[in-house]
This record gives C-alpha cells, structure tokens and sequence, in this order.
C-alpha cells in the first residue's frame, strides 16, 4: 500500500460503532447476525502488560487504516487519523487512555489512545485477528463464517501486513499526552475569553481578553483537575499579560 494514500471509503458494514453516548449524546446501535454482538471490552488496568507484538499489530493496522498518515480523513464518517478513529469514539477513548475527553488528535495522543484500545481489545477478545475485526465492526464474533466477505478480506490484509511489519513497528508508543501547541506558535482568537494570570497558580488571578487577540504560546502541560488530568496552555498576549487557559477553551476560540 502507498503510505501516501487513505483508504477508500468503506462498504458496509458500517465501522467501529459503539453503542455509547457521544457528543451529541448519540447512542447507536448495530443490529448482527447469529453468534455476534456488539461488545464493549473490560478496560485493562494501567499494569495491565501489552500483548507480544502489539507494535506490530497497530503498525499494519495503521497501514490498512490510513497509509500510516496522521492527518487522514474520511470525508463520508469523519473518521480520522492514522488508526481512523470515528469522531464519537474519540472522546471516550481519549477520557479512558489520556484522562481527557478533550484531548486533540495529535500524532502522540493517537498513539496512547490506540495503544491503549487495542490492549484492552486483545485482553478480552485473545486475538489479533478477531481485534482487527472489532476495529472495522465494532462486533464480538468468534465465528468468521458470518463475516462478510469484506470483513474477511479486511482482517486478512491487517495480519497480512502485520507479518511484514517491521519489528518493533513504528517504535514504543508514547506516555506522555500532548496539545500539539509548541512555544512560539501564535494564535488569533475569534472570541474574548479569560486567563489565570499571575506570578503563581494559586494566586492568580482571572483576566478577560478582547475578541481578535493574538496571543503566544509559551508552553502547554496536562493538570490534574478533581483527580484527571486536563490540558492547560500558557499564553502571552501583546501587552505582555501571561496566564493560563483550558485547551478544550482555548481551541473553541482559535480563529480558523
């Protein structure tokens, strides 16, 4: 496969859907054949050890997806990125493997959230191959004579290219979460919103800026908030004012 091209879009049946509440609080469900059913996996825990060339699985898996590129869409179901996440996935996912259901997309958040669903796919379902087809259906199903012959074929291009992978795949998956903001970058906002300004986080104080700022990136980290963690970005604004703001918030503001 060109690792410059996106898979096309897909036949039924239709992918990766779960059965669980979405932005638009959106519960959709997928009525299946015979033996199978839509399932949910157990989430591992964090010690939970990752299965014997799990490396290689996601690197055919992201070749299958997208032609390993980060930024690919399907302009048909939304879903995006290297691993093709559906958009109402990626904030469970993201909550469950980040800490933040409004994490972005970014290559390394990616990475952690893939990593860590298909960890807890293979925990509960013990092979590869019935996790590939989970990815593409959404559907616990043993039984591979009532997959379709799409599915068939989809599963068997993923093990395929699992067995040419390189070793070690595209390299051990990230642990630390990232904005994507780096120091530096300026920002344009279409909306006034307010900054923690001040010598320290404990004192500062809250200062609104005006619609139309431009502002510098100093730095973003990840601070626990009531026990998870949330992506805060530090900010300089041309009058020198410095603070901090949600990411979720300051993303929403950023002028296209």
């Amino acid at each position: 496969m060109d690792r410059n091209s996106v898979r096309p879009e897909r036949a039924p049946p239709r992918r990766r859907m779960l059965a669980s509440l979405v932005f638009a609080a959106l519960a959709v469900g997928l009525l299946t054949p015979a033996m199978s059913f839509v399932g949910t996996p157990p989430r591992a825990s964090a010690a939970e050890h990752a299965p014997a060339r799990l490396a290689e699985f996601l690197w055919a898996l992201a070749g299958q997806e997208s032609g390993w590129r980060y930024d690919a869409e399907n302009p048909s179901s939304g879903a995006y990125g290297k691993y093709q996440i559906m958009p109402f996935n990626w904030p469970n996912w993201s909550r469950d493997y980040i800490g933040d259901p409004h994490a972005p997309q970014t290559a390394v958040n990616q990475e952690i959230v893939a990593a860590g669903k298909v960890i807890d796919l293979h925990r509960w379902l013990r092979r590869y191959d019935r996790v590939a087809y989970w990815w593409l259906s959404g559907l616990r199903d043993p039984d591979k004579s009532n997959w379709s012959s799409y599915a068939r074929n989809y599963v068997a291009n993923v093990m395929s290219l699992m067995g040419r992978a390189p070793a070690g795949g595209d390299g051990p998956t990230p642990t630390e979460p990232n904005t994507g903001l780096e120091r530096g970058d300026v920002l344009r906002t279409d909306r006034s919103f307010r900054l923690r300004a001040g010598p320290s986080w404990p004192s500062a104080t809250l200062v609104r800026l005006p619609r139309h700022s431009e502002l510098t990136v100093l730095r973003s980290k990840w601070v626990p908030i009531n026990g998870q963690p949330r992506a805060w970005v530090r900010l300089e604004a041309p009058d020198g004012t410095r603070g901090w703001v949600r990411y979720r918030i300051l993303a929403a503001r950023i002028r296209g």
